[in-house]
């Protein structure tokens, strides 16, 4: 199968990997796009604006939407495109991220597991029960500094674990290997953006438009 070729993934049914036209990257489209550019006049008065329009990225799709839905497409065509059968993520305990990457790995019949800063174990509630009724097996390190290469090493650590029980782990880390896919996500965002701004003959968009 060719690179640019599109590729069924999860069960039957489920969307294909396929090149984004904006980035040219391959993705699969599991969040609900593009997502709607509404006016908010109202706020707009109360703001002295001429007009204010939101980006409805809450309405992206599964997981209680957001935009890291965005980036997940990528994110996940990059994993299931190396054959990975488990995605291993880091974040806050209560990451929006890591709560949205649960969710696409489920919806993907994906493992997941994930690397939780947090200085003691929190209260399961919020963002961190739904990880765990996603299906997420959940560690968590002391280390408080996203960037701390120590929470590399110990992301490689669960990864070895992964291939030793016999699976093909993915590394999933935004401050990290998984940066650059995260940034190509607002590419096409942006290019979503400049069409929903066209459709509604406004001109570009910008803060000078107040």
């Amino acid at each position: 199968m060719s690179a640019g070729a599109a590729r069924p993934v999860g069960p039957e049914g489920a969307p294909a990997i396929a090149p984004d036209p904006a980035t040219g990257l391959p993705r699969l489209p599991l969040a609900r796009l593009p997502t709607p550019l509404e006016g908010a006049p109202r706020l707009a008065a109360a703001l002295g604006l001429r007009a204010l329009f939101v980006k409805r990225e809450d309405l992206s799709g599964y997981a209680l939407g957001g935009n890291k839905l965005r980036k997940l497409d990528y994110i996940l065509a990059d994993a299931l495109r190396a054959g990975a059968d488990t995605l291993i993520g880091t974040a806050g305990a209560q990451s929006n991220f890591c709560r949205a990457l649960a969710a696409a790995a489920a919806k993907t019949g994906l493992g997941c597991r994930l690397h939780l800063r947090a200085q003691a174990r929190p209260p399961l509630q919020g963002n961190l029960l739904l990880d765990h009724l996603f299906g997420a097996q959940v560690t968590f390190t002391s280390r408080s500094d996203p960037w701390d290469p120590a929470i590399a090493d110990e992301l490689g650590g669960i990864a070895e674990e992964v291939r030793a029980a016999g699976g093909r782990p993915r590394i999933v880390q935004l401050t990290g290997a998984t940066a650059g896919l995260g940034a190509a996500a607002w590419i096409a965002g942006a290019a979503e953006l400049a069409a929903d701004w066209a459709a509604a003959s406004r001109g570009s968009p910008s803060a000078s438009s107040a």
